[in-house]
């Protein structure tokens, strides 16, 4: 009976199998739909292929990664940032140019920094906006918590107190079940909206950190030798990681920006409808703990500045 058994696989004959490299026939984000975009399921095929690997002992390569669009590629991000640094035009020289004057003179330090910031903007300004979108349509279906709540405890209340009975139309009688569906459905689109904008702003901080290193980068090799001794190598650095990891740090927070005033907006007129004037209490709370916040904020910041 011996001869017919089956040999067993042991997971060291796994290990020793040879196993060719995923390939990746095209980018799966860029070729998703918006459903596969939103649920990052184009990413399976990578989680079925750590699968595969760990039953057999072994683990994923970097052939076995999903491979970087080429929108996100340091050489695309360097080359819209040049392009949008060369062509940008400052406003007054712009009219001197269009009179028929040439515009020679160096730009201001003002310039500078309106031409740097346009730099930066072009190389994700498309996906800012639209993550502004995403960000604004997230908060709205933050509002409906509450309200749907609302309704869902009034239902109940009328429930128990008799105003809603048999006699009263399925459409009325059952408003608690779809109340509670939809409240179901709203926040599941808000987690899928929320994943979808930070997944978004944090490309826009990435490539923003790619064109502000790499400019940095290669205006350190065209530094003339009387400025490369002025400056140092750990300027250099610190302007490469240090202060880039800062304009990455505030593009992800770009939103907050407007989005928090709209919040306290939506939920201050929220408690007005529900509680009344009383809710201007809770708003003189915040109003006034703003500059307090502020200055603690500056003191700690001063204190951290004395200890380095």
């Amino acid at each position: 009976m011996g001869l017919f058994s089956k040999a067993k696989t042991t997971r060291d004959d796994l290990k020793d199998e040879a196993i060719p490299p995923m390939e990746w026939k095209d980018n799966p984000e860029t070729s998703a739909n918006i459903l596969s975009s939103l649920t990052f399921t184009w990413m399976q095929p990578m989680f079925s292929r750590a699968s595969y690997l760990r039953k057999r002992g072994k683990y994923l390569q970097q052939e076995d990664l999903v491979p970087i669009a080429e929108m996100d590629k340091s050489e695309h991000v360097e080359n819209l940032f040049d392009a949008a640094y060369n062509s940008y035009v400052p406003k007054a020289k712009k009219r001197k140019t269009d009179e028929g004057g040439q515009a020679k003179e160096k730009d201001t330090p003002e310039e500078l920094e309106k031409r740097l910031v346009h730099a930066l903007l072009a190389t994700c300004k498309r996906r800012l906006i639209v993550a502004g979108v995403i960000k604004f349509f997230n908060t709205v279906l933050q509002f409906t918590f509450p309200i749907l709540l609302n309704l869902i405890l009034s239902y109940y209340q009328d429930v128990q107190s008799g105003v809603i009975g048999e006699g009263d139309p399925p459409m009325v009688r059952y408003k608690g079940y779809w109340l509670s569906a939809l409240l179901m459905f709203f926040v599941a689109s808000k987690a899928l909206t929320e994943s979808a904008y930070f997944h978004k702003v944090n490309r826009c901080s990435w490539r923003i950190k790619t064109a502000v290193s790499s400019s940095i980068y290669r205006k350190s090799l065209r530094l003339a030798s009387s400025e490369q001794q002025k400056t140092t190598l750990g300027e250099i650095v610190n302007l490469m990681q240090v202060d880039a990891t800062k304009i990455e740090a505030f593009v992800l927070q770009i939103h907050v920006m407007w989005d928090g005033l709209f919040q306290i907006t939506g939920y201050m007129t929220i408690l007005g409808t529900l509680l009344g004037w009383t809710c201007l209490i809770g708003l003189f709370v915040i109003m006034t703990s703003i500059p307090i916040m502020g200055k603690m904020t500056g003191k700690m910041f001063g204190m951290n500045r004395l200890m380095v």
